[in-house]
């Protein structure tokens, strides 16, 4: 009795320790560099203490089966731990495939290697398809769709629910392709602004504004600018805000009547929320 109750808690221990580790390993913050992390000997030490796991269940399984009634009490928690085993492999299902990062990142760094990270993107598995994109960018650093494939790092980065990473890949998309500043400005400033950051959201907007390649882009993006404003700081700043841009867009030489629809809608809109008691 007292060799299987020590078993037994050696098994919980090590089911701990490993979720520990597994748990370290997936929330362990990432410098910002375009070269991904190489897990190949985090994941080996991991599958290695899986393994002992699986080998000291089996011996304690062995052990339940030819010992008194009394100790079969243990099979409620043998079952509890192979269910805990069940969703740490599960758990593990994106780390170990393919035998780990050494062998994904080989197949990343492939002439075509985006499009298995692409697959990976398809299954649900974003974090590694990140991984996979950036790691072919850095195999491949002047590819004909260099600025795309970061668009899908920053997308899969996202989906995974890796903001900080998602920003950081949006500002080197900025840095390495200033043509498309307009666009890519804009895009971060969205993020800031889903995120609540209004603050960085409205400076990001203003570069995009700065860079506009016409005079009806800088406007509309002045629409916008005066609904962050809103958002940040209340509807009657907002209004004054929008009120602003119209000004704008009547001193103006945009032709298009819906940029001025818009505006007066939006100040409609704000009126009627203020007359409200």
């Amino acid at each position: 009795m007292r060799v299987q109750s020590l078993l037994a808690l050696s098994l919980v221990a090590s089911v701990v320790a490993i979720a520990l580790a597994f748990t370290a390993l997936k929330s362990e913050p990432q410098p910002p560099a375009l070269q991904p992390r190489d897990l190949s000997t985090e994941v080996r030490q991991l599958e290695a203490q899986m393994k002992q796991l699986r080998q000291e269940m089996t011996q304690l399984g062995s052990m339940a089966a030819n010992a008194p009634a009394d100790l079969l009490q243990t099979e409620d928690r043998l079952q509890s731990i192979e269910t805990s085993m069940a969703k740490l492999q599960s758990a593990m299902d994106g780390i170990s495939i393919e035998q780990a990062s050494a062998e994904r990142n080989e197949q990343f760094s492939a002439e075509n290697g985006y499009l298995k990270a692409d697959e990976y993107f398809e299954a649900g598995k974003f974090a590694i398809a990140a991984e996979g994109y950036l790691t072919f960018l850095q195999a491949h650093p002047n590819h004909l769709d260099a600025r795309d494939i970061m668009s899908r790092a920053r997308r899969a980065f996202q989906k995974a629910g890796y903001m900080d990473k998602a920003y950081w890949v949006q500002e080197e998309m900025i840095s390495h392709f200033p043509e498309n500043n307009f666009d890519d400005l804009f895009t971060l400033a969205q993020m800031m602004k889903s995120a609540s950051r209004f603050d960085e959201a409205i400076s990001h907007l203003e570069g995009a504004i700065e860079v506009a390649p016409t005079e009806e882009d800088r406007m509309w993006k002045r629409v916008y600018w005066a609904w962050y404003h809103q958002l940040r700081d209340g509807n009657q700043a907002g209004l004054e805000a929008y009120r602003e841009v119209q000004r704008e867009v009547a001193a103006g030489g945009v032709t298009n009547p819906r940029l001025g629809e818009r505006v007066q809608e939006k100040i409609d809109e704000i009126e009627a929320i203020l007359a409200t008691p």
